[in-house]
């Protein structure tokens, strides 16, 4: 009951644990009784077996030490497991606030993947395509397959030419537009920006 903060149950067992403590002991020791009581009920609102903090220790022992000796990875790890509206821009602002030599680059056809993807090369995570909002998991597959297949694309227009516009349509071009997604590809329509 303790676990569940189940109030109601929890004081029937809190009288009933007086009582014990006061017949096993002998005498009026109901104050001494209440004390412990009121301990273990904090106890039992935030506790851990030995086991559990075990573990909880351990994984924070490797996490601060991923994050120290392989910053890239651990944050690109991080950036993918979080929670994309709550978590990832914390994640964002902690990356900044450690002073790291980390770049967050926008998403790029030719570099991103359906998740945050990090390049040790140039020390940078890119943005995942995924998510871009009104770029859906199945147009991301499909530029990631024909850019698998094919190579890089050379510009907007080879893009255009080589999606198919039944999973790619004109909704997810303008998303990728506006996200910067071709900024760095040639062409006329291309800027070259690092």
């Amino acid at each position: 009951y303790m676990k569940k903060f189940d109030k109601d149950n929890l004081n029937l067992f809190k009288n009933r644990f007086v009582e014990y403590y006061n017949n096993l002991l002998g005498g009026d020791k109901e104050e001494d009784a209440v004390k412990i009581w009121d301990k273990m009920n904090a106890f039992s609102s935030y506790g851990f077996n030995r086991s559990h903090a075990a573990a909880y220790a351990l994984m924070g022992y490797w996490c601060q030490y991923l994050k120290v000796k392989y910053p890239l990875e651990f944050w690109t790890a991080s950036l993918n497991f979080a929670n994309y509206e709550e978590e990832v821009p914390n994640r964002i602002s902690e990356i900044r606030k450690i002073g790291s030599e980390i770049r967050l680059k926008p998403p790029c056809v030719n570099k991103s993947d359906l998740f945050f993807v990090g390049f040790p090369d140039d020390n940078s995570i890119y943005w995942s395509l995924t998510k871009i909002k009104n770029v859906g998991d199945v147009a991301a597959r499909v530029i990631l397959n024909e850019r698998n297949q094919n190579g890089d694309f050379s510009d907007l227009e080879d893009f255009i030419n080589r999606v198919p516009k039944n999973k790619v349509n004109k909704r997810v071009v303008k998303a990728l537009i506006i996200a910067g997604a071709f900024d760095n590809i040639g062409g006329q329509y291309g800027l070259k920006i690092d």
